[in-house]
């Protein structure tokens, strides 16, 4: 005895639906609609037997669209790196909550495992021996993700990554941290900035810690409490990876 889908094999069952994300927003231009087409294409399902359902390309690039589409109409609704009286917020957030003045984010790189590319192989091979893409985040005092950049091979540097990222850009020409958030420390007029480890290069806009050379006293404890605002950035990496499990690296074959 077949299956309903069995014996449906090869009609077409056409649904319009109407592109809206959960929170309600209207993905695609009103009155746009579309027509999802869905075949069933099976063998006998009989106690076990091989059963599968073969979607048209048509259906996965509606999918593509719609994911698309959702990415793009959220993602500043939710991924939003604070300027104005939330960026006073977030400075004096670290400051309180880590004890470090003039902080706004802490900025790390990691890698998302992917299928070994037919193409630009080792473009794909990072340093830690598997094929990946790269994730640049940027984290506040809350362990809240501002910024995200997905968009280089996994054996691209972080360090420029970040420095060829749009986020640096605005930082760098001042479109971010103005001169309105300047604040005197010890004589000095500090601007605001975000803290890396030792892989990213040390600017008025970056701050990272002391090569472990012959450090002094303070140099110590220095690299200790910036050691400590910087693993918001980790946790949220991990939290992250925690819940999408499919971030982690794993084994992954075609």
């Amino acid at each position: 005895m077949q299956s309903e889908c069995a014996q449906q094999s090869g009609q077409i069952s056409t649904i319009e639906l109407e592109l809206k994300s959960p929170a309600g927003i209207v993905l695609f231009p009103e009155p746009e609609r579309v027509t999802k087409e869905i075949f069933c294409s099976a063998q006998a399902e009989v106690e076990g037997e091989n059963f599968c359902i073969a979607l048209p390309c048509s259906v996965i690039s509606i999918f593509d669209e719609f994911v698309y589409g959702m990415v793009k109409k959220l993602r500043e609704k939710f991924i939003n790196f604070p300027t104005g009286k939330e960026l006073k917020r977030v400075v004096i957030g670290f400051q309180e909550v880590w004890g470090f003045p003039q902080r706004d984010g802490a900025v790390d790189g990691t890698h998302i495992s992917i299928l070994a590319p037919e193409n630009n192989l080792k473009d794909y091979y990072n340093r830690k021996n598997f094929h990946s893409i790269h994730a640049q985040l940027i984290v506040d005092h809350e362990y809240i993700i501002r910024s995200i950049l997905v968009e280089w091979s996994g054996s691209v540097h972080d360090a420029r990554v970040f420095g060829n990222s749009a986020i640096y850009n605005k930082i760098r020409n001042g479109e971010i941290f103005t001169r309105s958030f300047e604040q005197n420390l010890e004589g000095q007029e500090i601007r605001v900035f975000l803290v890396g480890d030792s892989t990213y290069p040390l600017t008025e806009h970056v701050m990272k810690p002391y090569r472990n050379m012959n450090l002094t006293q303070d140099q110590q404890q220095f690299n200790y409490r910036l050691s400590r605002t910087r693993v918001v950035v980790e946790c949220a990496i991990g939290r992250l990876k925690g819940n999408f499990q499919i971030l982690r690296k794993q084994e992954r074959s075609h």
